[in-house]
């Protein structure tokens, strides 16, 4: 962003911060109700999209010039590879085992990032239950299905 030569408005740099998914930088304080109103809400967050909220994601080049993709979190700043599955390694700490950092989060962001911990571990619990109720579904019916040698001999 910013003006040019001519003064002219410029576009936004690719990849900088912006609102909600940066919503000011870490040394920055906001009280509790700025902050509430930076941020998405997340019952409005679907599938990863929650996930996705807490990182920006950049594409760096690695040791070998190799260009990557690194996630960089909003509430730490931590920095990391991967999707949605590392930024709930990331984000829920009581994931064991882990291959990522726990997030540690800054003062500023630290309601938010429980807030979104809390969502993730509801949304887990929900489809484990979905998955543990299928199961069951599934062992019902082969428990009660006819047996097809008895069916074929009367």
């Amino acid at each position: 962003g910013g003006r040019g030569a001519n003064g002219a408005q410029l576009a936004p740099t690719p990849g900088a911060l912006s609102p909600p998914l940066a919503p000011m930088m870490a040394d920055e304080v906001a009280s509790e109700e700025e902050e509430e109103e930076m941020w998405t809400p997340i019952e409005s967050l679907k599938g990863t999209d929650l996930e996705w909220s807490t990182v920006i994601v950049s594409e760096v080049r690695d040791e070998n010039g190799i260009m990557r993709k690194k996630s960089r979190c909003l509430f730490c700043s931590g920095t990391y590879s991967g999707g949605p599955a590392n930024i709930r390694t990331h984000i829920d700490i009581a994931i064991k085992p882990r291959n990522i950092k726990g997030c540690k989060p800054k003062t500023t962001f630290a309601a938010r990032q429980r807030d979104v911990l809390t969502a993730l571990r509801a949304r887990a619990a929900e489809a484990q239950s979905k998955s543990t109720l299928a199961q069951a579904k599934a062992a019902a019916r082969t428990v009660n299905a006819p047996d097809p040698a008895v069916q074929f001999f009367k």
